[in-house]
């Protein structure tokens, strides 16, 4: 009786690390779009290679509400947009999809009408492209290592 218990009781022990020690595939966990690309600095393609004083830059955050910020220098002084997507008309913003190298969101505008703003980013290159019921446009952008917080002048707001 003693030996069966013995058993018993190392079975347990066995099935418990078996079963509890170890990370299921359901504990893998993905970085998100925005944990991922926090920080980083995109220019758009079409301004890559000039100078001042034209330039369009966006930066991701790690956050739902405000996932872009924006700086745009066409004059003489740069205008900073802390919600990059304000630029639309939104009423109402939905983030669909976060993962890993794709960020999905619906914008809705004041008309009832609902866009979708899909980002991806392959190869240090991200590709922003927008749906209007009745249009859709693609911008390219490629990473930068600009130093968007030593931006001077910022324009009056």
């Amino acid at each position: 009786m003693k030996f069966k218990l013995f058993i018993f009781f190392i079975l347990t022990i066995v099935t418990f690390c078996c079963t509890g020690c170890h990370s299921s595939d359901d504990d893998i966990t993905v970085q998100k779009f925005l944990q991922k690309y926090e920080g980083t600095k995109w220019i758009l393609s079409s301004f890559e290679n000039r100078e001042p004083p034209y330039l369009i830059v966006i930066r991701i955050n790690n956050d739902i509400i405000k996932p872009l910020e924006g700086w745009a220098y066409f004059a003489e002084c740069y205008n900073y947009d802390e919600n990059y997507l304000e630029d639309y008309p939104p009423v109402e913003i939905t983030i669909v999809e976060n993962k890993n190298d794709r960020l999905v969101y619906n914008i809705k505008a004041w008309n009832g009408d609902v866009g979708v703003m899909t980002i991806t980013i392959r190869e240090r290159t991200l590709t922003q492209k927008f749906k209007w019921p009745n249009i859709t446009t693609t911008n390219i952008w490629i990473e930068s290592i600009i130093d968007v917080d030593n931006f001077t002048p910022l324009c009056n707001s």
